[in-house]
């Protein structure tokens, strides 16, 4: 009778155990892309024949966790690194996890997030942009550089996401840029963006600013309205932002995508124009795209892209002319 009761005993305790956190359930995965292509890219009378990473998609590879708390609560983590395939050498030439590299908790509340990661002004621009948002083909990538561009990812972020509220998300980030001095404030980046997203409709609204070191430089602000429209057999992108600082921007881009089977063509444009404080044009960029991809797998694909891209300065000058055409192959893994 005493050893069925210390048996049942040890079973309860045994239970108790294995169902606490200590042994809650967790996965560690390995991500990436590897992407190259050859091609040629002409700057204005050069012309140069390259094997270059990351036409499509940017290369890197990642590891991913995530563990079950229990009670709808998830810690989350992510390291990111990016990678110029076609050399072996680092995509940021430093740091090791130069894309992302964030610890998150996730529940019912939504989700918070501490580290380098992109910024909720990124998630729309990324996510509405011309060719698939393709790193080297979409048009964006050059015309809205006209007058300096935003960044993308930021150190120090402190991020929260919202849950989804019948179609309605909302996210924001602050980065602490931790170089503050004696005389001089510290560095900062604020972004947000609201989003409603159901069926075939998307539309958002993204901000970002960047406050530089101290208080006398101007801090560069965007202002993005952007969408989509996917009918299935084509989808429709478009988006138009404001940016002021230094200069002022105006700008907008449109894009559209079909499928045919396991192909599918993208094109795009994009348009800027940067104006002084004072009113006076200083520069102008215009870009055209066009990509083809064909899926071999779900995880290999071909593909095919143009880019061309001019701007110029108040004079009418060139600044930049570039062409720029590749063939490839990207791997997800």
């Amino acid at each position: 009778m005493k050893i069925a009761r210390s048996v049942t005993y040890i079973a309860s305790a045994a239970s108790l155990l294995f169902s606490s956190p200590l042994f809650a359930q967790s996965s560690v995965t390995l991500f990436g892309v590897a992407d190259a292509y050859v091609g040629s890219i002409k700057n204005g009378s050069l012309r140069n024949t390259v094997v270059n990473s990351s036409a499509l998609n940017s290369t890197r590879w990642g590891l991913r966790g995530v563990e079950d708390l229990g009670g709808g609560l998830k810690a989350s983590f992510v390291l990111e690194s990016g990678v110029n395939i076609d050399n072996g050498t680092s995509a940021s030439g430093g740091a090791l996890f130069s894309r992302q590299a964030y610890v998150g908790l996730g529940g019912g509340f939504g989700e918070v997030r501490m580290g380098r990661q992109y910024s909720a002004y990124d998630e729309i621009r990324g996510g509405t942009n011309n060719t698939s948002d393709s790193s080297l083909f979409a048009s964006t990538s050059g015309a809205w550089a006209a007058g300096g561009d935003y960044t993308n990812r930021i150190n120090n972020q402190l991020y929260y996401t919202s849950p989804n509220f019948g179609g309605v998300t909302a996210a924001v980030g602050y980065g602490f840029g931790e170089d503050k001095t004696a005389t001089l404030s510290a560095s900062s980046t604020l972004s947000l963006n609201v989003k409603y997203a159901n069926g075939p409709f998307t539309i958002a609204f993204a901000h970002q600013k960047e406050d530089p070191v101290g208080s006398t430089p101007v801090a560069t602000k965007y202002n993005m309205l952007a969408g989509s429209v996917d009918l299935k057999f084509v989808k429709f992108v478009g988006g138009y932002n404001q940016a002021s600082g230094p200069d002022k921007e105006k700008e907008y881009q449109v894009g559209v995508e079909a499928p045919f089977g396991a192909a599918r063509v993208f094109a795009g444009y994009a348009n800027s124009k940067a104006k002084s404080n004072a009113g006076a044009t200083t520069e102008k960029g215009r870009a055209f795209s066009l990509l083809a991809t064909y899926d071999l797998s779900k995880r290999t694909a071909l593909y095919a892209g143009i880019n061309d891209t001019e701007r110029k300065n108040a004079a009418g000058v060139k600044t930049a002319d570039t062409q720029t055409f590749g063939v490839g192959v990207r791997h997800r893994f």
